[in-house]
Formats: C-alpha cells, structure tokens, sequence
C-alpha cells in the first residue's frame, strides 16, 4: 500500500464565521457556496470570479475583493481555502 493522505471529515457550525476562499475559479465556486449555504460570512479574494460567485455579491451574500491575495487577508478568518490555479500561491495560503 502506499503511503497516501487521508483527510479526515470535520462538521462545524460556520454560522456567522468569517471563512476566506482565495480564488474565483470553478473550484473556488464549489468550496464557497457551501460555505454560504452553512451560514458563514463569506469573503471571496481573486483578480477573476465566476458568474456565479459575482452574482452571489451582487446580492449582498458574499464579499468579492477583485485583487490578489494579500497575506493580512487571513486575518481573523475561521477558516481559508486556497482555490487558487497557482500551486506556490496554494501552498503560501497554507
């Protein structure tokens, strides 16, 4: 067998958490819906988003921040999700 990462489930209440998803792409999409759908405050940082997610702004139910990522971003957030198509960007994030 080899040696894989195994990542473990975890269910949290994110109701009125800050939660930041660094990325606008269809992956950055399909982590922060969920979380909006969770009840947390939603933040999405990327220079691009989708339709969807600019939508999701438009109405008040996500903050979009057109740029890129800023290290003091992460600032009291409960939780960040880097959704990036840049491996060294991911891997700063994490």
């Amino acid at each position: 067998m080899t040696a894989e990462t195994f990542y473990y489930p975890a269910f949290l209440n994110l109701k009125g958490k800050k939660c930041i998803v660094v990325g606008g792409g269809r992956v950055a999409e399909r982590k922060a819906l969920p979380l909006l759908r969770s009840g947390a405050e939603v933040t999405v940082i990327s220079p691009e988003c989708t339709a969807r997610l600019r939508k999701e702004n438009l109405h008040g139910h996500i903050k979009y921040i057109s740029r890129k990522y800023k290290r003091s971003d992460l600032k009291n957030a409960f939780i960040v999700i880097a959704a990036t198509d840049s491996a060294e960007t991911n891997r700063k994030i994490s």
